[in-house]
């Protein structure tokens, strides 16, 4: 399997993960859909390292230091925002934000509780990889997978499980922001949010234009130094543009299976634009 099928392993699970998402049943019925999806594909992914054996040191830190964690991260976001929106309390606007910015406390405590390791994540170190991401270095009880046997155990690193805990905590911190966002609004707020959209800038094109867009932004690994993930990449977009693309994932399913027209239609549009103005140019 390579990184193109990887990369497809990985947005068939996503598509799957919103379809749960969409689905009007009882939260936990959906959680218990959406882990046995994510169980499902990480099995698939243990089956390719059986398959494909890493030729090389690089590789093995490779799989542990970035293709593994950024698929168990789901896991973990699901399980700890569900966790979060059950303990939710009923009651005034103000008691579900202050509640929500005490988890948001937690979440920079446990980066702080963490500060050495989430450094090494987020500046992409590579002096302690090998003692890190190499299965043959890992510790009776490697941190964060105390209780973890079975087949996860057989394919796990001393550090590949809190890689993937970092990037679920940013994903709930990131939720957890748009939720304080909802309950901090005022009516001023409203009221002034509404005399600034007319000078906001939006996208006037057509949405599948958009996210062929930022499908190429995210397939390139253009921002963030290849870290930012779709959701962050489209939540930016929609901001940005004043756009609703809550249906992206769909209209990118949709745009895959087009037969009559390219893949890459708007994308293309633009290439033959840019070409066109600078051989005009150069006349």
């Amino acid at each position: 399997m390579s990184d193109k099928e990887l990369e497809k392993l990985y947005q068939e699970m996503l598509e799957e993960l919103q379809t749960f998402d969409n689905v009007m049943d009882e939260a936990g019925k959906s959680l218990g859909q959406s882990l046995g999806c994510i169980q499902r594909t990480l099995e698939n992914l243990f089956d390719y390292f059986e398959l494909h054996s890493p030729a090389t040191i690089q590789s093995e830190i490779h799989f542990f230091k970035y293709v593994k964690p950024r698929f168990l991260s789901w896991q973990i976001y699901l399980i700890q925002q569900n966790y979060l929106l059950v303990s939710m309390p009923v009651g005034t606007d103000d008691m579900s934000k202050n509640f929500l910015l005490e988890e948001l406390s937690s979440i920079s405590r446990f980066f702080q509780k963490h500060a050495f390791l989430y450094q090494y994540y987020l500046a992409g170190e590579t002096m302690r990889d090998e003692e890190f991401f190499l299965r043959k270095n890992i510790s009776e009880f490697p941190l964060g997978q105390e209780f973890v046997s079975g087949r996860m155990r057989k394919y796990s690193t001393q550090m590949d499980y809190m890689f993937a805990q970092f990037k679920a905590m940013e994903m709930l911190r990131d939720f957890i922001i748009s939720r304080v966002k909802f309950f901090t609004q005022t009516f001023k707020e409203d009221m002034l949010s509404a005399a600034l959209k007319q000078s906001r800038r939006y996208w006037s094109g057509d949405k599948a234009e958009l996210v062929e867009l930022i499908y190429g932004i995210y397939l390139t690994r253009r921002l963030n130094n290849g870290k930012a993930e779709i959701g962050e990449i489209i939540d930016w977009f929609e901001d940005t543009l004043n756009v609703d693309l809550r249906q992206a994932y769909r209209i990118f399913m949709d745009i895959k299976r087009r037969k009559k027209i390219s893949y890459t239609k708007f994308l293309d549009e633009m290439a033959i634009a840019i070409r066109m103005n600078i051989e005009e140019g150069n006349r």
